[in-house]
């Protein structure tokens, strides 16, 4: 019974951890795809200001 516990103890510890490292991982995936849309709006601009 004790083994189980420190199991079950140890998924839930894995899981957690799992958890936050997603979390943190969809703000930086988040991040990258606004720095690429900023990065796209401006290309789209300078291409506007060359063709004007």
């Amino acid at each position: 019974m004790r083994e189980m516990q420190h199991e079950i103890d140890s998924l839930h510890i894995n899981v957690t951890r799992l958890k936050e490292e997603e979390k943190k991982l969809s703000e930086e995936l988040w991040g990258i795809i606004k720095s690429s849309g900023d990065i796209a709006k401006e290309i789209d601009e300078e291409q506007i200001g060359f063709v004007n």
